[in-house]
């Protein structure tokens, strides 16, 4: 693929990949506010407790690795990470 080609391309899959991810937020946030407005409760984990979720899933991950690839779960730890 030429340079301009390439260059274009991933700018715009930036683009969308950005729009795309505001536009999930939005509707999380608001999905979020409506359990909360239901009468719903909404809980967060302590750092601590996140750290045990990841942990109890990583034999999921290893299942799954075969049928979607390492990267893809490389990637989604990675994005995890920011």
């Amino acid at each position: 693929m030429p340079e301009d080609t390439r260059d274009q391309f991933a700018l715009i899959l930036k683009e969308v990949t950005e729009t795309r991810n505001a536009e999930s937020t939005k509707v999380n946030l608001a999905n979020k506010n409506n359990i909360v407005e239901s009468g719903g409760v909404v809980r967060t984990l302590t750092p601590e407790q996140r750290q045990q979720w990841v942990e109890a899933l990583q034999p999921v991950w290893k299942k799954f690795e075969k049928d979607i690839g390492s990267d893809l779960i490389e990637a989604a730890l990675a994005s995890n990470q920011q």
